[in-house]
């Protein structure tokens, strides 16, 4: 119930208008509540575009990446097996069986040929499919061109036919030779299907696309919504347009547009090391059916905000409005000094009834509040300050405990070298070595300690362990600058990174080590050399061009076998 105001509070403003508060804020709640709301949906839908656009098109990049890697991997192993078999087989007699071995191992090859020097067939398998009487024709092919005359193992373009019958392949090939000259070329026809059938399979469950082009821009592989047959050239089609910049992207996806059915779409395109390229899209529709969804969805819950947010606001106003009048009734009558109506006071809402009952006793207990709480606040500062002083302290304690025990578990705790995690750390992450490298590579050294074992069995495990110590810092002195990383990657085996180091300055310090170990002149009664000596193996790491340390490490592995095999005490690239 509202209680008459004095004159003066009730009468209008200067300029004639009634000033209403819970009207004003009634209009003030709807414009604050509305116009974020819509603000908010629209950026909130805009980010989230814009977040999809760069989640499919990472996923198309990540995707014809590992494609192409697939693909890359499949034709590496199978023209490495026709390669070895040209390598090894040197008996006519044993063609056939090898041959056929060679099939039942890779089914992907489809049929192989045998060619000699002149270029006449001498055999073919199955021959179900190239009968005998093919024997002696005529093979004039690209491949057969390209091998006899470079004496490497190829990878055709697409091809209608391998020289027998009409077929769409590729077409991989190695050189005979026979006391070190060309002799012929052992061919081995790989069918389309079977090259890219796992690749297919994972791009339609996606709603993807792949084109696989060869070296001259003719088609290997298109996907039925491109349109493109086996061996069509890709210039003059709308693709073709966004192709050189596609090659050349680095990395990047490129919309283009109208190139599934008229349909624009998000394309990556991954250069095979054989001179290859895939190409893999997905429809621009799969983003804009997913953001209409969610624009419907953020709209649908915006006016459910909206409208909950009104109804909630009028209906606490009403209340709100009624409770006020009670109050400020409490308070005239507090400041006429009349006695505090007791039933106004208990008819207000929890929240406000303590301010009532204040209000009736606030004249004899204010001061008295306000000098506890003053005490109280000034324990509680210097309380609070006590306990900000220790928590800082103990915070330093437990920051310097975990820096140290991150420090010992990368580094070895006999040899104070790095250890195995610290050498997978920098595989996963080569560019933090590279910060302050003035070149883009990591000179990877593979070292071995000689006849380690045998110095183990002869002089004990002890002065193994002693040796270990020393041989590291023997490796150390060897080093360039503090920026030079030493890996014990095993029990004698060590990896040194030299950021940015191509293969002239990592050569230089594959010396320098094997010639401060000699110098050492350490007795190893076990060694043929009769003290102790290393062996390294030498490679460099570019990570910006996919030769990254993991791979720099195995070739390394291999040059160190290669320094073995040479009589040790040495380093081999």
């Amino acid at each position: 119930m509202s209680r008459p105001r004095p004159d003066d509070a009730t009468a209008p403003a200067a300029d004639g208008r009634q000033v209403s508060l819970l009207g004003g804020f009634r209009r003030w709640l709807l414009v604050v509540t509305v116009v974020p709301a819509l603000l908010f949906g629209t950026l909130y839908s805009w980010l989230q575009y814009r977040a999809e656009r760069e989640q499919l098109r990472d996923g198309v990049a990540s995707t014809a990446r590992l494609l192409g890697s697939n693909i890359d991997e499949y034709v590496a192993n199978h023209l490495s097996a026709v390669t070895m078999l040209a390598d090894t087989s040197t008996s006519g007699l044993t063609w056939q069986a090898d041959i056929i071995r060679l099939q039942k191992s890779y089914p992907g090859l489809g049929g192989v040929v045998l060619v000699d020097r002149e270029g006449h067939l001498q055999l073919a398998l199955p021959e179900w499919k190239y009968p005998p009487r093919s024997r002696g024709t005529q093979i004039d092919q690209e491949y057969f061109a390209h091998v006899r005359d470079s004496g490497e193992s190829w990878a055709s373009n697409a091809l209608h036919s391998s020289g027998l019958g009409k077929e769409n392949v590729v077409v991989l090939a190695a050189p005979l030779r026979r006391n070190g000259r060309f002799d012929g070329v052992l061919a081995g026809a790989v069918d389309i299907r079977s090259l890219t059938a796992p690749s297919v399979e994972s791009l339609r469950a996606r709603d993807y696309e792949m084109l696989l082009v060869d070296r001259t821009g003719h088609v290997i592989y298109a996907g039925p919504r491109l349109g493109y047959g086996f061996g069509q050239s890709v210039a003059g089609t709308p693709f073709a347009s966004a192709g050189p910049a596609l090659d050349h992207a680095g990395g990047k996806v490129l919309l283009v547009p109208g190139v599934l059915g008229g349909r624009d779409a998000f394309f990556s395109a991954e250069p095979l090391h054989n001179g290859w390229t895939i190409y893999v899209g997905a429809p621009r529709a799969l983003l804009l059916h997913v953001m209409l969804q969610r624009i419907l969805l953020m709209t649908a819950l915006l006016l459910l905000v909206v409208v909950g947010v009104l109804v909630a606001s009028r209906y606490q106003m009403r209340r709100m409005g009624a409770a006020v009048d009670d109050l400020l009734g409490v308070l005239q009558d507090y400041a006429l000094g009349r006695e505090a109506d007791i039933e106004r006071v208990r008819s207000l809402p929890e929240e406000l009834r303590p301010l009532a009952n204040a209000v009736v006793m606030m004249s004899g207990r204010l001061n008295e509040a306000y000098r506890k709480l003053s005490l109280s606040l000034e324990k509680q500062r210097e309380l609070t300050s006590q306990r900000e002083q220790e928590v800082q302290a103990r915070t330093a304690e437990l920051r310097q405990a975990v820096a140290e025990l991150d420090r010992m578990t990368r580094v070895d705790a006999l040899t104070g070298a790095y250890n195995v995690r610290a050498l997978h750390e920098r595989i996963a992450d080569p560019a933090a070595m590279l910060k302050t490298a003035t070149r883009a590579s990591i000179g990877v050294l593979v070292l071995d300690i000689d006849f380690f074992k045998a110095y183990n069995d002869r002089y004990g495990h002890p002065a193994g362990d002693t040796l270990l110590k020393r041989v590291v810092g023997l490796i150390r002195s060897a080093l360039r600058s503090p920026d030079d990383e030493l890996i014990r990657s095993g029990g004698e085996e060590f990896v040194v990174l030299l950021p940015g180091a191509d293969l002239e300055p990592a050569l230089i310090v594959a010396q320098r080590i094997c010639d401060s170990v000699r110098a050492a002149d350490i007795v190893h009664d076990g060694s043929v050399h009769g003290r102790l000596t290393v062996s390294i193996g030498v490679a460099v790491a570019v990570p910006e061009t996919g030769l990254d340390i993991k791979l720099a490490m195995v070739q390394a592995d291999e040059a160190l076998y290669r320094a073995k095999n040479n009589g040790r005490d040495r380093f081999s690239v």
